[in-house]
């Protein structure tokens, strides 16, 4: 496998931030000129290095908890526990490996939402994080920019961390049309009307004015994923494993504070990091490239200053495959005659 040039690897780095703002933006932040910017952001896309999906504000659709859950069946539950988590509504992530399943689950409070996988007889290893929306939520979320800023550019991140988009005004009144809008956006990788596989058509420039306002106003986001085990080396250095780290806050631990010090002391920037009352869960990738480690705290050290009970769990990247990949269209009914939720306040208290 051929390595990522220095112009490639600046140009991803910039799609994985998606800077606001015109175009020429993003092209002078990559560096390159216009047409090679141009052609390289083709290539990542019909290469299938890169995909794009649209994020909802967790409000819009009522939802004010997000379920992260991380799991290891017994191999003779491991269909049962596959379709337990399919099963939920608020489903719109679901990896799997040979020995893990890794789960996102948007919920409402007002909703009993039963942990459908907590049964002693199917699980060997079992972690939970309800992550409330309505304070911090996760300080970021599926963020990858970060990440490849520090390992494969060595700089700071351009806009890490990004957490769930929130809409710009307390109170936004959202009308029919508006409610159709959110759904072909969520929709528009995997509806009958998407376009195939290797051609790009989500910049905003194919998108109605109404699309638009609902990015210009918070309410939906749009963001750049990568496909880890497609994207080639970059200076040699190419991730082969996603780490789960779980553990339990110390007495008198702030999970904030745990954050920064992994970001400015450890120099990592996970890809997602969520927290409730008692536990964190953060998503990273590694091994660090060796030419980092010097001059940085070691992450172990970080983590037990703040955490009791750690557990790790490493997956080989090549071996996670997305049973659900980032499917919030789930989240609002599609169909040929939808079912579009009446008009709401979105707001955050």
């Amino acid at each position: 496998m051929r390595s990522l040039t220095e112009a490639e690897a600046r140009v991803m780095r910039t799609l994985l931030s998606d800077l606001p703002g015109p175009e020429r933006h993003r092209v002078q932040e990559s560096g390159v000129p216009r047409t090679t910017y141009q052609t390289i952001r083709h290539r990542a896309f019909i290469n299938g290095w890169l995909k794009e999906r649209y994020l909802p504000d967790p409000a819009l659709l009522g939802v004010d908890r997000i379920r992260f859950i991380v799991a290891q069946p017994y191999a003779e539950r491991w269909n049962n526990s596959i379709r337990a988590l399919r099963s939920q509504e608020g489903l719109v992530v679901l990896w799997a490996s040979p020995e893990t399943l890794f789960g996102v689950v948007f919920e409402q409070s007002s909703q009993r939402s039963p942990d459908v996988l907590r049964s002693p007889e199917s699980l060997r290893r079992y972690w939970t994080v309800v992550s409330s929306t309505r304070g911090d939520g996760p300080l970021a979320y599926f963020d990858y920019e970060g990440i490849w800023s520090r390992w494969t550019m060595d700089s700071d991140p351009i806009v890490y961390p990004r957490p769930l988009p929130r809409a710009k005004s307390p109170v936004l009144a959202t009308s029919r049309e508006d409610w159709v809008a959110v759904r072909d956006l969520l929709a528009r990788p995997f509806g009958s009307g998407s376009s195939q596989p290797g051609t790009v058509t989500f910049r905003s420039t194919h998108l109605s004015r109404r699309e638009r306002r609902l990015l210009a106003d918070g309410r939906i986001s749009y963001r750049v994923l990568p496909n880890l085990s497609e994207i080639p080396p970059v200076r040699g250095y190419r991730p082969e494993h996603l780490a789960f780290i779980v553990g339990d806050l110390q007495p008198g631990q702030n999970p904030r504070e745990l954050f920064g010090n992994l970001v400015q002391r450890a120099h990592v920037a996970p890809i997602l990091y969520a927290y409730d009352d008692h536990r964190v869960l953060l998503m990273a990738l590694s091994p660090a490239p060796a030419r980092i480690a010097k001059g940085r705290t070691s992450v172990v050290a970080v983590l037990q200053k703040h955490l009791q009970k750690i557990e790790v769990v490493r997956e080989m990247i090549d071996s996670l495959y997305p049973l659900v990949d980032h499917r919030y269209d789930r989240l609002v009914r599609v169909s040929p005659a939808p079912s579009i939720p009446p008009p709401v306040e979105t707001g955050h208290k």
